[in-house]
């Protein structure tokens, strides 16, 4: 997965807008490959989600629990 034209954006989260910006116009996020088409997709994506996060100066997806479990009704 990669993301064009993003410098400068960030992320929201439920304590407000990061002061950290994304620093770079092409973010690319490591592959993630599989052979089971019966993965759980929240579990198996997880990994995607913490590097944007991270782009954006948080330690880890926020919609997600500190055990990795995704949690519902977060944006």
């Amino acid at each position: 997965m990669s993301f064009t034209n993003v410098k400068g954006y960030g992320l929201t989260s439920e304590t407000g807008l990061s002061n950290i910006r994304i620093d770079r116009d092409i973010l690319m996020i490591p592959e993630l490959v599989t052979d089971s088409f019966t993965v759980d997709s929240a579990t198996f994506l997880k990994p995607c989600f913490d590097a944007v996060w991270n782009a954006c100066g948080f330690p880890r997806s926020l919609n997600y629990s500190e055990d990795g479990i995704r949690i519902d009704n977060r944006i």
